[in-house]
């Protein structure tokens, strides 16, 4: 795993500038037209988006949907650029992926910082006048705003909401977060904790499913690994 780790970030550290940005390009169109073909497949009305025909869940298609809404970005031509971030945008809320939509809006706004030497005046100006629109017309309509932000965010769902423990991953946490302290120098194995995991089927955080596989010392490996490459 860590060899394949490593050759992955060869791979990428050795793409230049001009190459990287063109292999976002291509990313961002070609998997917005697969995304969409598939929304427009799956879309079964009442159901959420990503299980309407039970081919994927509506976590993992929006997890896609959002790596795709924030590469859009690198794409400069706005005609192109826009549709594309409307439409991922669409999808994300009909998947009611909460997590996924807001690391699109996280990433779109951390992007947006990033261009801000770029942008010049008049960028800062558009941007200046559509947050204006924007939050003008949030307290005109604050509640069909509140109404739709608590229906698609479900605070109040018994099984998704604020009393339900994460939907029920304090309990899974806990559980793999055992896990790793019961076998914490070399863990239980790669993807081997959710056959070992008894209450749910995965441990629902990366962070803590490397831990619970890897122990302290693969783990310490993949961290030494990644964080390098911040320099």
């Amino acid at each position: 795993t860590i060899l394949a780790i490593l050759i992955a970030l060869q791979f990428n550290t050795n793409l230049d500038a001009v190459q990287y940005e063109r292999g976002m390009k291509v990313y961002a169109v070609l998997m917005a037209v697969l995304v969409s073909g598939f929304a427009l497949y799956d879309y079964v009305p009442g159901r959420r988006l990503g299980g309407g025909k039970e081919i994927l869940n509506p976590a993992s298609f929006a997890l896609v949907t959002m790596s795709v809404f924030i590469t859009a970005m690198a794409v400069r031509r706005a005609l192109i650029r826009i549709p594309i971030l409307i439409t991922m945008g669409i999808v994300i809320y009909l998947t009611g992926a909460r997590a996924s939509a807001l690391a699109a809006m996280f990433g779109l706004a951390i992007t947006l910082f990033l261009r801000r030497r770029s942008a010049g005046t008049s960028g800062y100006l558009l941007l200046v006048g559509c947050f204006v629109i924007g939050v003008t017309l949030a307290a005109w309509y604050s509640e069909a705003v509140m109404r739709g932000a608590t229906d698609f965010f479900a605070v109040q769902d018994r099984h998704r909401g604020l009393d339900s423990g994460g939907s029920g991953r304090l309990e899974t946490w806990k559980a793999t977060w055992n896990l790793f302290l019961a076998h914490p120098i070399f863990g239980v194995g790669f993807r081997a904790h959710e056959v070992v995991l008894k209450v749910a089927s995965s441990a629902h955080n990366g962070y803590l499913a490397l831990l619970a596989e890897i122990g302290v010392i693969g783990f310490g490996a993949v961290l030494f690994v990644a964080l390098s490459g911040l320099w």
